[in-house]
């Protein structure tokens, strides 16, 4: 089984600028905590090179070529897509008609707020059909209601598999939620386990003081970036 995260960013990211910590910082972070496979999936941007992939393999780390797509205004986390083809995919037609076989589709945090109602909510069910997974995302609090649940019963309405992921923006955000995907230690066995469902989730809920600096984090780079103003 590997220990995966398929939802990552980094400073190379073209949105979220407020990120301080490098693509080899986030791998050797990863490989610290057991981590077999990731993808960097940057806002729009494929982060990934022989030399990084050269890199992650000295961690003995996977690296999965992978980008966070806005897809009609919407996020959409794209899986061995090279930066051309990310760049094709504008519509949700376009991924209906451009995804080949060997390319991974998952919905990111479907049923979260955002200042920029970047989540899926109701074009999720309407293009179920271009979706191999759903994220059971890592923003969710003791004692608050947990939203992965409504991705849950659409996964199991569509049958599909769920995957856990960190969203991970500063690197202690990783570990409390990922998941163990039984195949090999290669890009195309790891999407063909996914697509097939071999995959087991791990996660916890975020405690209080936990969910105080998440909150801040955000809410800080956000703000710096104008997204949106606190008062």
């Amino acid at each position: 089984m590997l220990k995966i995260d398929l939802h990552t960013h980094c400073n190379e990211d073209p949105v979220d600028r407020f990120i301080k910590h490098s693509p080899e910082e986030l791998i050797d972070h990863a490989a610290k905590e057991g981590f077999n496979a990731l993808s960097i999936t940057c806002h729009n941007k494929v982060v990934f090179s022989r030399s990084l992939q050269k890199y992650a393999n000295l961690k003995n780390i996977l690296l999965i070529p992978g980008a966070e797509r806005d897809i009609e205004n919407k996020h959409v986390l794209l899986f061995n897509f090279t930066q051309e083809e990310i760049d094709n995919v504008k519509t949700f037609n376009d991924l209906r008609e451009k995804k080949k076989l060997n390319q991974l589709a998952i919905a990111p945090h479907p049923f979260y707020v955002h200042p920029n109602s970047i989540s899926l909510f109701s074009k999720l069910e309407r293009n179920i059909d271009v979706f191999d997974a759903i994220e059971y995302s890592n923003l969710y609090f003791k004692g608050l209601n947990n939203l992965n649940k409504k991705a849950d019963k659409i996964a199991q309405k569509y049958n599909l598999p769920m995957v856990g992921n960190s969203d991970l923006h500063r690197l202690d955000f990783i570990g409390s939620n990922f998941t163990l995907v039984d195949a090999e230690k290669n890009v195309l066995s790891v999407i063909k386990a996914i697509k097939d469902k071999k995959v087991v989730i791990s996660s916890r809920p975020r405690s209080f003081l936990e969910a105080m600096r998440m909150f801040s984090y955000f809410a800080t780079g956000l703000t710096k970036q104008k997204i949106f103003k606190i008062y």
